[in-house]
């Protein structure tokens, strides 16, 4: 059962992102064709989208393990994160300070559930910024913290943030979040792990 979740959880946060953003795309495309313009760069736009569903399903299918984690431990995977935020438009700090050999699952499970916090910010936070803050304690408790400054009012209901609490619980950990409205929103993931 933990699998299954584990795997739903790995659909919706990337294969079904790109798979609607192709729908998305192709709705796009099918109205301009109409008006006759040109199309050109909806039809690239649709093969990039198609190409990253299916390189993120065979993600899935080759262990489940995404592909900033193959040749990189959680701290480059979770720079390179922030790397694409900034591309994306937003200005992205980062204070990142994590160990060598966290356990794999762990490592995985933290970089989809972040992913997905920095996804949410990106699409519905309406922010300017986003800091990203990432720790592991003495004690063994990894902690990851996404603020941005957009207009809050971030809540549990919507599946994207329902998925990460999952995540994270399914590791023992949990999830705080403080989200007024007017901002700014601060969510916090918390994991017991000892590195080795």
């Amino acid at each position: 059962d933990d699998e299954r979740r584990r795997i739903e959880r790995d659909l919706h946060d990337g294969a079904q992102q790109r798979l609607t953003s192709l729908v998305m795309t192709l709705g796009t495309l099918h109205y301009q064709h109409q008006r006759g313009d040109d199309i050109a760069p909806l039809i690239q736009q649709a093969r990039t989208d198609a190409q990253r569903a299916v390189d993120e399903l065979r993600e899935i299918v080759h262990g489940i393990y995404p592909s900033a984690l193959s040749d990189h431990d959680l701290a480059d995977a979770l720079d390179e994160l922030v790397l694409r935020t900034e591309n994306a438009g937003l200005q992205a700090t980062a204070n990142i300070d994590l160990p060598a050999g966290l356990p794999t699952h762990i490592q995985v499970g933290v970089y989809f559930a972040t992913s997905e916090l920095v996804t949410n910010v990106t699409k519905h936070a309406g922010a300017t910024s986003i800091f990203l803050l990432a720790h592991h304690t003495p004690d063994g408790t990894l902690f990851v913290t996404v603020q941005d400054d957009g207009h809050g009012g971030a809540h549990t209901g919507g599946s994207g943030l329902l998925g990460v609490i999952d995540r994270i619980e399914t590791l023992g950990g949990h999830v705080r979040i403080s989200s007024p409205t007017g901002g700014p929103t601060r969510i916090t993931l918390e994991v017991p792990c000892a590195s080795s």
